[in-house]
Parts: structure tokens; sequence; C-alpha cells
């Protein structure tokens, strides 16, 4: 070994950081050692057990390693000699030269000191003197950051485990590297950037929420000022209310005192009105008497007259009824001989059809022979045929019954595949849902008791606050099974109250609902029960026999006394008994219970119970079988069968399908079959029916040719034939008779009809049409005089009426008036009134409604201004008040036409009379609706408004200062993250220079080290998938040598040295001051171990600023320590 130079460099050269010596105490199987070693090669060497890598797993524990990354261990107590409780390590780093870390406090020497326990560990940093200066690991780590000191990086410390998993990886490329990503501290960097990443992510997050709450503020500010805006315009309209609220007060108040005024006048003259009614009702009573009279002394001379015509009359009257009743007869004699001319017509058609059939009988009597044997074979044959007709129709009929009878049965299996294949796509359908619960049951296991239940979960926890107690539920999420084997049975005992929330109070109740209802939930759908969640758990006593049953009760655990109090209030759990099968069911609730068991459930979710008498088993709803139990069930599992049965759903609607068809096809050709089998039958019934008929004829053709003796015999018919010529003669002698009849009635009729009209002329003769016109007019004078009469009477009970109404009306009126005058002298006061507007009344709207109720009227005043209309209006109704009474000249009038011109004059004073006081209406309609239109502006506004306007107005205020802190606060995060982003930018494009470099620099020390056994070697590093290809070529001056790119197709030798030489080329971008390596050459044989050994002492000789220690169990005599430089250190033999 050539280390003179090293070891002239070195006098002077010190390196901080290196390890000085390494002490243990009970450590492993080191009772005590103390290892010194020197500042750059030392060589550790000894027999396999004699405690080298105990060593390296000391440094490893001092200098900040775990035990288990020692992978000596899974704690501190399995690296403490057996038998001892306690270990201490102590590592001695030196710290000389002008690197040295807080030379002025520790020295040239640092301490580092670890107390290994069951209990704790100790760390302790001293200085040269052996003086305490620091305790814990904080300060140890900052002593390695500054001598870049990294005990996991398996380039600065190899260890057996490390040299094994590398040489083992062959050719996985990922796994190198890793290796070499650690080794070369590439890694952290990485990750350091991608935690930079994820945190560069999340400020981006929170700036562009800034964003957001800024723009959200800015809204809400606009909307503010709107809402500012509109509060001000209620307040002009408020002011405008108080005003119009005046201005009715006071309208009402005017209008009421014109009521009093009128009334007034129509009191005083009501008197007088009533006096005149009265002289001219006695007036028209007499009138009406005299006309009595007139009338009963012209109707005594009609009397007289009439008795004649009375006389007349009857007799005109019985020979109207004698030409009725001759008329009637006339037409019944002419109706019996329409009927006996019809009787002749059809005895004359009979009596020549009889003749007719005597010549044809006899004709054919003549002409017929001897036809026996003929017409007998034609009997025969058409006999044979209708068999033969028979027969195929038979067979067509049992054809077409079979082919009906199998068009029903495929029918029938067509309509249950239907069924069938129904019925599995509604099963399919509930299973897909029940997946879709059961995937949002995975992130939340309120989901298994309603989609929508989570969103609300969620929601009662943001508002809790806005509860008296907060909510409690759904049931299910807060109970568990302490068995799953019931699972099922629970979940149909309970399964609906799983669902069900409970609330503290009423409040709370509606507040739910509430928030229900935000999250879509139907109030009808949502279970709720209000329970005082202060009350004490029940007491639940044990009765006789109940300790051998099961119950709900006993395999639930409920998280809140109240869930548990609802289960036992509304499911009746401590009732409710779970059982292995049904016959233990039976025995337990039809024979055994009594009143201590309301039903059973057994482990299949089937249910038994009584009603009275009856005993009942129900099993368990199929909907509910398919979709699981929800409490104690693992979710994964239920998915997986879950999917699972919608496969095998899936399949055998697909397999129905197929099937549904084929049996469609069999159905088109069996309904085609049947046509024509149908077709057929038809076919063969009608020639069947054909032959019968022929062979009836031919029957019938035979035996009339085969009666004995042949005799003509139509004696019949000839004296059917004299009976009828007998009844001709009779009807010909009864239509004579009827002839004559009718003729002597129509002459009667004639004579009666003149007797009618002299007796008419007569009657007409004696009547006094000028009497009866005079008794008439008489009459009608004498009903309209009466109806003046009642009508006066009347009118005059109505004005005594209207009289006394109008006394009380007018002593309410004035308590009114005096009322209103308060109110509205109270309303002018108590707002902010414009006196002015009262009196303001000349707007054009008033002016412009006065002319239309005048024109109305008929009144046309010159002037169109409204001043000028009411005191126009005014003068009138002055007039009319000293003039006549309207109401007396109108029933003075009555039933007298002289006075027609002055009741229009009349009646058009009487509409001037109510002018005034329509002026006064419009003008309060106009008032009330213009005041209605403002309140209703005002209340749509208020309702509109967020609050008052003082209020909105210091909401506006306190958003704008918060709108400007985030304006400052958003440009205060915007500038430090674009620097940000910048700089995590930069840094990630140095990574992947560095990584570039470092990629190079590594397969170029690895293909020089190779080459030092005449090999060629290739690190191929590719960062994106995150693989590292090593390729050897042996022999490389041989050109049909192959490149190796499989390490664990070399030998171990070839192998432990391409290992040597990675960690050497990964060595070079390592600023560790000290390299461990741990049996580097075990698999090398002489030659490699050789030539490792000179690399490795060329590799420290090139890098004198690093302590290399290098275990190795093999006999290293061939190398001559150098004090300075070179320090090999024997270890002693195991104890046995």
């Amino acid at each position: 070994m050539e280390g003179t130079d090293g070891s002239r460099q070195m006098e002077e050269h010190h390196v901080p950081g290196t390890i000085a010596s390494v002490k243990l105490e009970n450590f492993m199987c080191h009772e005590r050692m103390q290892v010194d070693l020197g500042e750059h090669v030392n060589f550790v060497c000894g027999q396999n057990g004699s405690g080298k890598s105990a060593i390296i797993a000391a440094l490893q524990c001092c200098l900040g390693a775990t035990a288990k990354a020692t992978k000596r261990g899974d704690n501190n107590m399995a690296l403490v000699k057996t038998g001892c409780d306690t270990a201490k390590v102590t590592v001695v780093l030196r710290n000389r030269g002008p690197d040295g870390y807080k030379r002025d406090v520790y020295g040239d020497e640092i301490v580092v000191e670890k107390k290994l326990g069951a209990h704790a560990t100790q760390v302790v940093i001293k200085d040269q003197q052996g003086k305490v200066v620091a305790k814990g690991r904080q300060e140890v780590a900052h002593v390695l950051d500054h001598f870049s000191c990294d005990v996991g990086n398996p380039c600065s410390v190899m260890t057996q485990e490390h040299t094994r998993n590398f040489l083992g990886s062959g050719s996985d490329a990922k796994k190198k590297f890793k290796f070499y990503m650690e080794a070369t501290m590439l890694q952290s960097v990485a990750e350091r950037l991608a935690h930079a990443d994820v945190q560069m992510e999340h400020m981006g997050r929170v700036v562009e929420e800034g964003h957001e709450q800024l723009d959200h503020m800015q809204c809400k500010a606009k909307q503010l000022e709107g809402e500012i805006e509109r509060a001000r315009a209620i307040q002009q309209l408020e002011k405008v209310e108080d005003d119009l609220m005046c201005q009715l007060a006071w309208s009402h108040v005017q209008q009421i005192l014109d009521k009093i005024q009128s009334n007034q006048y129509k009191v005083e003259r009501g008197p007088g009105a009533i006096a005149k009614m009265r002289k001219r009702w006695e007036d028209a009573k007499s009138k009406t008497e005299a006309l009595q009279q007139d009338i009963m002394s012209k109707t005594q001379q009609l009397e007289n007259a009439g008795e004649n015509i009375g006389e007349i009359q009857r007799q005109r009257r019985e020979v109207e009824t004698r030409k009725r009743n001759t008329h009637i007869e006339r037409g019944q004699a002419q109706n019996q001989l329409q009927q006996c001319k019809e009787m002749i017509r059809q005895a004359e058609a009979r009596k020549l059809e009889i003749t007719k059939e005597v010549e044809n009988l006899r004709k054919e009597f003549q002409s017929s022979g001897p036809e026996q044997p003929l017409q007998q074979g034609k009997l025969e044959q058409a006999l044979r045929q209708v068999q033969a007709y028979t027969k195929e129709y038979q067979e067509a009929k049992d054809e077409e019954n079979q082919l009906t009878a199998k068009e029903q049965q495929i029918r029938g299996m067509l309509d249950n595949l239907e069924q069938q294949n129904a019925a599995n796509r509604r099963d399919l359908e509930t299973l897909k849902k029940y997946h879709r619960r059961l995937l949002s049951q995975t992130n939340d296991t309120s989901a298994a008791f309603g989609d929508l239940m989570p969103k609300l979960v969620k929601l009662l926890e943001e508002n809790q606050k806005a509860f008296h107690r907060p909510p409690l539920g759904p049931i299910g999420c807060l109970v568990s099974l302490l068995d799953t084997k019931w699972a099922v049975a629970v979940d149909a005992a309970i399964n609906a109250s799983l669902s069900c929330i409970l609330v503290h109070d009423f409040h709370d109740m509606k507040m739910l609902k509430k928030l229900a209802a935000q999250t879509g939930i139907p109030g009808n759908r949502l279970s709720v029960v209000v329970y005082n969640f202060d009350t004490p758990p029940y007491t639940i006593q044990q009765r006789a026999g109940s300790s051998q049953r099961v119950t709900v009760l006993d395999v639930l655990k409920c998280t809140h006394p109240a869930v548990q109090n609802i289960l036992v209030d509304q499911n009746n759990i401590e009732r409710v008994v779970l059982v292995e099968n049904t016959e233990v069911g039976k025995r337990t609730v039809f024979a055994q219970a009594g009143n201590t068991v309301k039903s059973a459930f057994t482990v299949d979710g089937t249910e038994l119970f009584k009603i009275k008498s009856s005993e009942i088993i129900k099993p368990l709803d199929l909907q509910q079988a398919r979709k699981g139990p929800r409490l104690g069930t693992d979710v994964a599992e239920q998915i997986k069968k879950c999917l699972s049965d919608m496969q095998k759903l899936e399949h055998a609607i697909s397999d129905v399908d197929n099937e549904l068809g084929s049996m469609q096809e069999k159905l088109v050709d069996a309904s085609n079959a049947l046509r024509n089998a149908k077709q057929r039958s038809e076919r063969l019934l009608l020639e069947k029916a054909n032959a019968e008929s022929l062979a009836e004829e031919s029957k019938f053709d035979w035996q009339t040719t085969s009666q004995q003796p042949r005799v003509l015999d139509v004696s019949i018919l000839e004296q059917e034939l004299e009976q009828i010529n007998e009844k001709l003669v009779t009807l010909q002698q009864r239509q004579q008779a009827l002839e004559i009849e009718m003729q002597e009635r129509a002459e009667t009729e004639k004579v009666l009809e003149l007797e009618v009209a002299k007796l008419k002329e007569m009657v007409e003769q004696v009547a006094n049409e000028e009497l009866e016109a005079e008794i008439k007019r008489s009459i009608e004078q004498k009903g309209m005089v009466d109806s003046t009469v009642e009508k006066l009477m009347e009118n005059m009970k109505i004005v005594e009426n209207r009289m006394a109404d109008l006394s009380k009306e007018l002593s309410a009126l004035e308590a009114e008036a005096k009322n209103k005058t308060e109110v509205a002298a109270s309303v002018a006061s108590s707002s902010q009134f414009d006196k002015s507007k009262v009196a303001n009344y000349n707007d054009n709207g008033g002016a412009e409604s006065c002319q239309q109720i005048f024109e109305s009227h008929g009144v046309h005043p010159e002037s169109k201004d409204k001043a000028c209309l009411l005191n126009e209006c005014s003068r009138k109704i002055a007039e009319m008040y000293q003039g006549p009474h309207l109401l007396s000249k109108y029933l003075e009038q009555a039933g007298d036409e002289v006075l027609s011109g002055l009741l229009e004059e009349e009646s058009h004073i009487s509409t001037e009379l109510n002018l005034v006081a329509k002026l006064r209406a419009l003008e309060a309609e106009k008032l009330t609706a213009k005041l209605e239109s403002v309140k209703q502006r005002i209340d749509v506004g208020e309702s509109q408004l967020g609050g008052t306007l003082m209020k909105l107005e210091a909401e506006h205020n306190t958003l704008s200062r918060s709108l400007r802190r985030a304006k400052r606060k958003l440009e205060f995060l915007t500038a430090p993250y674009e620097h940000l982003q910048i700089g995590v930018r930069k840094r990630k494009k140095l990574l992947s220079d560095s990584e570039k470099l470092c990629s190079r620099e590594v397969a170029h020390h690895f293909n020089l080290y190779m080459m030092r056994k005449g090999h060629v070697g290739r690190v191929n590093i590719n960062r994106k998938d995150e693989t590292l290809d090593i390729s050897v070529r042996m022999n490389a001056t041989d050109d049909n040598s192959k490149r190796v790119k499989d390490l664990r197709s070399l030998s171990g030798g070839e192998r432990s040295y391409a290992t040597l030489a990675l960690v050497l080329s990964l060595g070079h971008q390592s600023d560790c001051p000290f390299r461990v390596m741990d049996e580097f050459d075990v698999f090398m044989d002489e030659v490699n171990r050789k030539i490792s050994l000179n690399a490795l002492v060329e590799f420290a000789a090139s890098n004198m600023d690093t302590q290399f220690i290098l275990l190795t169990p093999q006999d290293l005599s061939h190398i001559q320590p150098d004090g300075q430089f070179v320090k090999v250190i024997k270890m002693q033999s195991a104890r046995k």
C-alpha cells in the first residue's frame, strides 16, 4: 500500500467531524470496549461474532438513528447486553481546525454520550474536558448538521443490510434508484421541494380564498349601499305618510260635518212634508170611493143583459159538442173502411196463391214417373260425403284445440318470464341504490341511514349553537353491537328507529326541521323525537326466567342514556328476545313468554309474535334482506357481496332476455299455425253443412218417390179457397155499409156547423160592448188610485221612520264628529305635518276629478277651476234648501201627470244635492288609496331591508373597514406568494441541473473503477421513471464479450466489486467527514479483494478530508499499518 504522501499531508491537516473514538458499555455483546480511530483509513477486522458490527450500530444509535434503523433490534433494550438494565455509548468527534463547531465552547473534541434504558434514553454533549455543555437531541442535530454527518445515508454508513439488499436487488432498477437518491441526498431535497409545492398550493388556495372573500365583501358593500338608499327613500315616504294621514283625518271630519248639515235640514222639513202627504192621501181615498159606486151601477146593467146571452151560449156549446162527436164518429168509420179494404186485398192475394199451387200440383202429378233407384243412389253418395267431411272436420278441430292449448301454454310461460324479468330488474335497481349507499357509507357512517343524512349531520355540527342542546342522531350512529351474530335480527327489530334524531325540546325540533329543509329532506320523511336529555337511564328489573334469554337490550351498547330510554319506550328492546331459530322462538314466545316477552327475532330476521290468540311468524322482507343490516357489519364485505349479487342478477336478466326472444318467436309460430287451423276448420264446417243440406234434399226426394200409392189430393186447398170466397163477399158488403155511414156523418157535421155560426151571431147582437169598455176603464182608474193610496200610506210610514232614524243618526254624527276632530288634532300635533298641504287642494288631479263628476251629472259650468266648481255647487244647494222639499214634492205629484215637468227639474236638483258629498268622498278615496300605496311601499321596502337606516350605515362602515383590511392583507399575501413561486421554480431547476450533473459524475466514476479490472461499466439514471440501471461488459478488450445488465448473473466477487465501485462513485457526491462500510468484500476472491483495497486506498488518498472505517472478517495481515494514514484494528475473538 502506498500511503506515504497521505501520511505527510495528515501530519499538518486535521479534519473536523471525524470520529476519534467509540466507547461501548453493556452494548450488544460488549461489556466494556473502546476503539480509537485514526483520522483517515481504519480497518477493523476480526472473526464473525467478534462484535465488529456493534461499532457501526453504536455510531448510528449515538448520532441520531433509532434502534430500529440499525436493523439490530426493535427498541433500545434490544441493544442492551443480556442481563443488564442500561447501556452507554460514547462517541468522540474531532473539532480541530477553522471549520470546528463552537471551538470556544467545546474545544478540540466534542463528546456525545447516550444512555439506553427500558424506560427512557438520555443524550448528553460534553466538551473536551468532560464538562456537560448541553442535553437533548436538538444540540446533537446542530452538531451533525454543521459537520454534514448523516448516519442514515447508505453512502456514509453502509451496513451489512445495505450491502445485502443492494447485492440481492439484482435487476430491480427502482431499489437501485432509491439507494442512489438516498446516497446523494437528492431525495431529501426532492422531498423538501415537494413539501414546498404542497405549502405553495395551500398558500395559493389561501390567496384565492382571499380574492373570493374580497369579491364577496365588495358585493355585500354594494348591496348595503343599495339598501341604505332604499332606507332613506323609505324615511321620506314615512314623512309623506304622516302628511297623508293628517289630510285624511281632516277629510273625514269634513264629510261628517256635511252629513250633519244635510240631516239637520231634512229633520226640520220633515213634519211639513208629512202633513202635505196626509192631505193628498185623503183626497185619493175619496176619489177611490166615487169610482167604486160607478163600477157597481154599470155592472148591474151588464148583468141584466147577460141573462139572455147565457141561454144562447148554452145552446151553442151543446151544438159544438154534437159537432165534435160527429166528427169523431166519421173518423172512426173511415178507419174501419180502410181496414176492410186491406182485408179484401189480402184475401184476394191468398186466393190467387192457392189457385196457382193447385195448378202446379196437378202438373207435377201428371209429369212424375218411377225415379226411386236414381234418388236412392244420390242419397247414398251424399251420406258418404257427409261422413268424410265430418271426419276431416273432427280432425281439424282436434288439431285446433291442441294448437290453442299450446299457444296458451307459451303465453303463460312468456308472462312468467316477463314477470321474472321485471322482478329481477327491480331487484337490480334496489341493489344499485344499496351499492351507492354503501360507497357513501365508507366515507361517512351516517349515510347508512339516508342519502342526505351526512349533509344534515354536518349542518347540525356547524349550527350547534342554535340549539338549546345539540341533537343526538341518527340513533344508528350512537349504538353498537356487542355481538355481530345478531346484526340482522337487531336491524329488523329497531329498523324504524335507527334513522331517528333526538332533540331536547320543541325549539330544537323546529330548528332541526328548518335545517333539514335546507338539505332537501322533506319534513314528513324526517323522524324526530322530542325527549328530555336530563332524564336518567331506566332501571330494567330482571324478571323470573328472563336471565336465560338474550334480549336486544343485552347486545346493544348505547353512547347516551337518552338513546337507550327511547329504544325502550318505542321498541321495547328489553322485551324483544333474540333466538337461534324458529323452533326456539315458538317455545319462547308462544309457550313460555307470558307478559315478559313481546316478540322474538331469529338470526335470519324472522319475527315471531302473538296478537291475542293468533300466533304469527313473519319472515324478513325481501327488500330489507337484500339491503343487509346496518349495524355491526363490514362495509367492504357488504360491497363485495352486493357487487356479486348485482353480477348474478345481470346474468339472470341476460338469460331471461334471450329466453324471452326465443319464446316470442315460438308464440308467433304457434299463432300462425292456430290461425291456419281455424281457417281450415271453418272451411270444413261450411262444406260439411252443404253436404248435410244436399243429403237432406236427396233423402226427401227418395222418400217422396217411394210413397205407395201415388194419388193427387187437393181437397184441403179447395176447401180453403171456398172459405176465402165467402169471406170476400162478407167484406164487400161491410165496405158498402161503411161508405154509406161516412156520407151521412159528413152531412150531419155540415148542418151542425151552420147552426153554431148562427148562434154565435145571436150572441154578438145581444152583447153591449160599450158598457163593458166603460166598466173596464173605471176598474183601471180605481186600481191606479188604490195603488196611489197605498203608496202614499207607505211613504208616510217611511218618512216617519226616516225622521226618527235621522234624529238618531244626527246625534251619532255629532259624537263622531267630535271624536274625529280630536283624532285629527292629535294626528296633526304628533306628526311632522305641513299645514299648507291641507289648503292646497287645487292640484290638477283634484280639478279633473271634480270636473268629471259635474259632467257625469249633467252640470256644465263655464269655469274649469275647482274652486269655481265648488262655489257653484254651494250656490245651487243653497237655492234648493230655500225651495220646497224634494220628497214632499215627489209624493205630491204621485199619480198626477201634470207635475211630470216639476219631477224632472227636481230630479236634476236632487242629483246636484250629493255633488259636494261625492267630491268629499272622492277626495277621501284618493287620499286613502295614496296612503295605502305609501304604506305598502314602506312595508315592502322594510321587509326587503336588513335593518334600520342607522344599523345599515353602521354595518356599512364596519364592512368598509373590513374591506380595507382585507385588501391590505391580500396585497401582503400576494407579493410573497409570487416571490416564493419564483423561488420554488428556480430550486426545481437547480435540482434538475444537480441531478443531471450528479448522474454524469457517478456514471463517469463507476466506469473508471470498473476499468481497473478491465471491464466497462455504465450507469443509466431515469428520473422520470425513478429507475437506475447498471450494466457491465466483462473483458472490454474482447469484442465478443456481452454486456451484463442483471448483477445476479455475476459471481459473488464481481457483484461485491461492482457494489464497491458504485459506492465509491457515489462517495464523490457526499460531504460527510467519515465513511463506514461493513463487510464490503465478503463475496470477493483474492484478486477482487486486492483490486478493491487498492481502489479504496487511492480513493482515500484523493479525499484527504474524509475518514474511512472499513469492517471485514478477512485477514488483513498483508496491509502494513501507518500510524497517520492507515490504521488496522483487530477485534478479539468471540467468547465461548
